[in-house]
Parts: structure tokens; sequence; C-alpha cells
């Protein structure tokens, strides 16, 4: 239970929706599984691994099974099944050829799972480098042979505004912050569950906190 309130007070629209999306791709993770830059994974997704997925990541602190960087994967040609790059690319200076070396690892008909925060805060303590938009995330998997076949936005408009205010009620006063996660926090899931739930004017979805997307290596 403490778990739960702690998620819901704390986890971001961005992750929430994240974990969702890939609750819901479960079908996707087959065969042998790397994890890549998941050595600080948060949210809910990470309980779900099992024994042939194999974490990939840069910083050996975080004790992954493999400190590698995605831009020189460890590993054979055509040998892997299934790669989850969740919210890494943003924290690469040469996702070229991150994403070279996803396609030459990945077995033909293999399976990339990414996402890529958009209008959210940048980590400049984790070299937070850059943001992809929908166009320069689908010429770069078209550039690696990569064919999508799922590309999702997390949230548009309305889900970015609930994100900033949830930002500032987190960081306000005492008392006025623990007032508005009882009054507001709920109107802000409602907002955000509306909006999913919506057809909304092409303007609002020019907004977005990220791209969920699944591609399969032809």
């Amino acid at each position: 239970m403490f778990e739960e309130i702690k998620y819901w007070l704390f986890a971001s629209y961005h992750r929430k929706k994240l974990d969702n999306f890939l609750f819901d791709s479960l079908k996707y993770f087959k065969g042998k599984v790397i994890d890549v830059g998941a050595g600080r994974e948060r949210g809910k997704f990470q309980l779900v691994k099992e024994k042939q997925w194999t974490v990939v990541d840069i910083d050996p602190k975080l004790k992954p099974d493999i400190v590698a960087p995605v831009e020189k994967l460890p590993f054979k040609n055509r040998s892997i099944d299934t790669i989850k790059a969740t919210d890494l690319f943003g924290y690469v200076e040469e996702p070229e050829y991150g994403f070279n070396e996803c396609s030459r690892v990945l077995k033909k008909g293999g399976i990339i799972i990414l996402s890529f925060p958009y209008m959210s805060p940048y980590d400049n303590d984790q070299h937070d480098s850059q943001r992809f938009t929908e166009y320069k995330i689908k010429e770069a998997l078209k550039r690696h042979h990569f064919k999508i076949i799922k590309f999702k936005y997390q949230g548009y408009f309305f889900t970015v505004w609930a994100e900033l205010t949830r930002d500032w009620i987190h960081r306000t006063i005492f008392p006025l912050r623990y007032i508005s996660y009882l009054l507001i926090y709920p109107l802000l899931d409602l907002l955000v569950i509306w909006e999913s739930n919506s057809s909304l004017n092409p303007f609002w979805k020019r907004y977005t906190t990220g791209f969920f997307v699944i591609a399969k290596k032809y």
C-alpha cells in the first residue's frame, strides 16, 4: 500500500504512461532480451524482468549485468531477440552509433522498444544531451533498418500542463503541498484520463511529455 501511494505521489505522468505502455507490450518481449541503460530503472515495469533479461549500463556503480555503452554493445551480430532502451537516447552523445549497434545485434525480425522524453525537465547531472522529435525518431529508425509497429504519444498538452503543475506542487511549501496532494492531484489525474480518451484538436497534440515506440528489424 505504501509503495502504491509513493508511486502515485512521486512518479511523473511520463513514467506512469511509460509503465502502462510497457505492460501493454509484454507480448513483444521474447527470447534473449537486453535492457540498455536500465541500471537506474524507475517505475513498476522493472519488476517483470526474467532470466534471459540482461541489463546493460555504463555505470558500474549501478551493478548492471554488463557494463557497456549502447554505442558499443558487447554482443555478436544478430544474436539478440529484443532490445529495450527506454528513456536512453536523449543521454547518448552519439545516438547514430547507438542505433547502428542496436540494429547490428538484433536478429532479423527482432524487436526494439524505445521511449524518448520530450517536454520534460532536462537532467544535466546525467549528461542529458538532446530531445528527439517524431520526425527525428522515425528517420533514425528507417536509416537503421527498422519498421515501426507502434508509435504512441505519452500524453498531450494537458498532460504536459498537469506534469508541470505536479512538479510545482511537489516543491511548494509544506502545508500547501500536502493539501494540494489531496485536493489537486486527483483533479490532475482526471484531466490526464480525460485527455487520453478524447479527440483533441491537432494543435494540442503538438505538446507531449514524450514518445513510445516499438519497431521491428528487417
